[in-house]
């Protein structure tokens, strides 16, 4: 057999075998990291409000955003909406995925927290300043959702407030974030 076909051959082999295992270990890890990550929601909604936390996708259409992955509710005595909190996947520096959960107070329609679940490929001092500076996280609380919703409808931008300078790219996608979130909210007049 010629060295070249055998050395194919043997390469091809070894492709075969490593993507079997990769595909093997993903299958075993995929669920724990799920996991994970749910269990880090579940700290996260119950930061906002203690109680039962409900999944709302069936009440509130969010297959058509490409942004935001769940919807979760959290309803009071009398089975009216108290929290909204937005589970939102968008892209930062780098390509990289920032996870934020955005909850909003339906009784007073303004925003409640902004948390950053997950953060992938920002730089270490600059764009982590989103969670590193405490402050800029808690500038989103008490917005008023109809205010931050009309003055940012036709501009996903927001103004300069809203973005760190030096760390544009990943604050504008935490803004991209809220911003939809709130379009969201009036869009299914959830604010009634």
């Amino acid at each position: 057999m010629n060295k070249g076909i055998k050395y194919s051959l043997i390469m091809i082999s070894f492709g075969v075998v490593i993507t079997f295992c990769l595909t093997l270990i993903n299958l075993l890890t995929f669920p724990i990291i799920e996991k994970r990550k749910m269990e880090k929601v579940q700290t996260y909604l119950n930061s906002v409000t203690d109680g039962d936390w409900k999944v709302g996708e069936h009440l509130i259409d969010i297959s058509e955003n490409n942004y935001i992955e769940e919807v979760y509710l959290r309803f009071n005595d009398d089975e009216n909406i108290d929290y909204i909190s937005f589970y939102t996947k968008t892209t930062g520096y780098s390509n990289g995925l920032i996870e934020a959960l955005i909850s909003i107070d339906n009784k007073s329609g303004k925003i409640f927290s902004v948390q950053i679940i997950n953060m992938e490929n920002q730089t270490k001092g600059i764009g982590s300043l989103i969670v590193d500076d405490k402050t800029y996280l808690e500038k989103f609380k008490g917005v008023d959702v109809l205010k931050y919703y009309k003055d940012n409808i036709n501009d996903y931008s927001s103004n300069d407030d809203d973005i760190i300078s030096g760390a544009t790219v990943t604050s504008k996608a935490v803004v991209f974030a809220v911003i939809n979130c709130c379009n969201i909210y009036f869009e299914e007049g959830l604010n009634k």
